[in-house]
């Protein structure tokens, strides 16, 4: 009893305050399970702020929510963590998607039109891609949730329920969540102070071109941050899923380890005749193992749904990188080249914007396939973690229940795959740093001739 006891220690947790609210919801007694409610969102307050890193991912995603509403890109409003419909906020955003799609055209004329090129044609035929596919993108972005916001609104409260449910059957976790200061470090450093460095750069340079130019590179500015509010959804959601996968597989560590102490004690519970426990302990274990079961599943459904949503967006997002990492250098080697060939000064702070336009866009990259990365690798690991219960014998309950679950995972694909074309991962990464550089090589071949 003494094993048994301590077994149950081992593997139990605090479930005083929702069956306190269940209890109340089958009496039927409102009052009491408003109480209960009450003491359930408090409960999850208390288990934000154990953490000390709450403040930082509380005020981050408050950050990214409100730059999604501000460019128009995520026209719902928020409510005690959830988002709801408001028909101000969207057709606010349908306004600001309309003024800006008239404008852009507009501004990407003045900067073509104002701005010295090199001779090279190649470098304004470039440029001019790149405007397009900017503008393309921020298009499909507004038709993908203003016309109807009502996908955007269910996958985004999916992962809030489901982040809900996982807190009522979960322990928080010993040590700290990273994903608040990675986001916050990501939209600080790269968003706001990497981009401040680039545009006032670009602009003290080219401040004899007047105001209307200003105006213009500032528009395109504001294009190019709606792009990075985009990402900055899908990389807080891909981010939060890993840390909830990352719940789940401390949880599932938990069980197998109370299956490997149980396996050690059995011995001796055997011995005291007390099977009884044991069979009430293996029960105990089936249930939570369930219950990670279907968390897990409903969980990768929630991400699956956020990713498709997301489909053709992230993917003219990654080729317009793709595009702008190549011409941004390659105007920037030619343009120098070109200045020192016609011995002439060269301005190397007006070419280090391109190089710095080039470097935001890239860690804009990877950030979204190091989250793609981690997501999956954290969702792949519970199938692991099974595993480990192998030198131990459960009852056979509880061994059909843990081989069931391994093979579901077997048999899941946990990757960020993106339009059915290719997995976002590091591999595509390192691919597209070998194809943008034999782009580039053959680029500066072939053009620097015509110099």
């Amino acid at each position: 009893m003494q094993n048994s006891s301590r077994m149950m220690s081992f593997i139990n947790y605090p479930r005083s305050i929702f069956n306190q609210l269940n209890h109340s919801r089958t009496q039927c007694d409102s009052a009491a399970a408003d109480r209960a409610t009450t003491t359930l969102g408090r409960a999850l307050v208390w288990w934000f702020t154990m953490s000390h890193d709450v403040a930082i991912t509380k005020a981050v995603l408050v950050l990214i929510k409100c730059f999604g509403q501000l460019y128009g890109i995520l026209p719902l409003a928020s409510n005690a963590f959830t988002f709801e419909r408001s028909r101000p906020v969207l057709w606010y955003s349908r306004t600001i998607a309309l003024l800006l799609m008239v404008i852009y055209p507009c501004a990407y004329i003045v900067l073509l039109t104002d701005h010295e090129f090199p001779i090279l044609a190649l470098s304004y035929y470039i440029i001019m891609l790149q405007f397009t596919l900017n503008y393309i993108i921020v298009g499909v972005l507004y038709l993908h949730v203003l016309f109807d916001p009502a996908p955007l609104l269910h996958v985004l409260n999916e992962l809030i329920e489901r982040t809900r449910a996982l807190l009522r059957h979960i322990d928080p976790p010993a040590g700290e969540s990273p994903v608040g200061r990675r986001l916050f470090f990501k939209t600080v450093a790269i968003d706001l102070l990497q981009s401040f460095t680039w545009y006032g750069t670009f602009l003290w340079l080219q401040r004899k071109f007047g105001a209307t130019y200003i105006l213009a590179f500032w528009l395109n500015s504001i294009a190019v941050m709606q792009i990075v509010a985009a990402l900055n959804i899908l990389l807080a959601t891909l981010l939060w899923g890993a840390f909830l996968y990352r719940l789940i597989n401390e949880r599932v560590r938990t069980v197998i380890g109370s299956l490997l102490q149980l396996d050690d004690t059995d011995r001796q519970v055997r011995d005291s005749a007390t099977g009884r426990e044991r069979r009430f302990i293996c029960n105990h274990i089936y249930l939570q193992l369930t219950i990670l079961r279907t968390h897990h599943s409903a969980l990768t459904k929630c991400i699956q749904n956020i990713v498709e949503f997301y489909n053709t967006p992230l993917a003219l997002i990654m080729l317009y990188q793709f595009l702008i990492i190549i011409s941004e250098i390659f105007y920037a080697y030619t343009s120098i080249v070109q200045d020192i060939k016609n011995d002439v000064d060269v301005p190397l702070g007006t070419y280090m914007s391109s190089i710095l336009f080039a470097v935001f866009e890239a860690v804009q990259f990877y950030y979204i396939v190091s989250a793609s990365s981690e997501i999956t690798e954290e969702a792949e690991k519970t199938g692991v973690l099974l595993n480990e219960f192998l030198p131990t014998d459960p009852n056979p309950r509880v061994e059909r229940c843990i081989e069931s679950f391994a093979i579901e995972l077997l048999h899941e694909d946990f990757k960020i795959n993106n339009c059915g074309m290719y997995d976002v991962d590091y591999t595509l990464m390192f691919s597209m740093i070998a194809t943008i550089t034999s782009y580039l090589i053959m680029l500066v071949q072939f053009q620097l001739a015509e110099i």
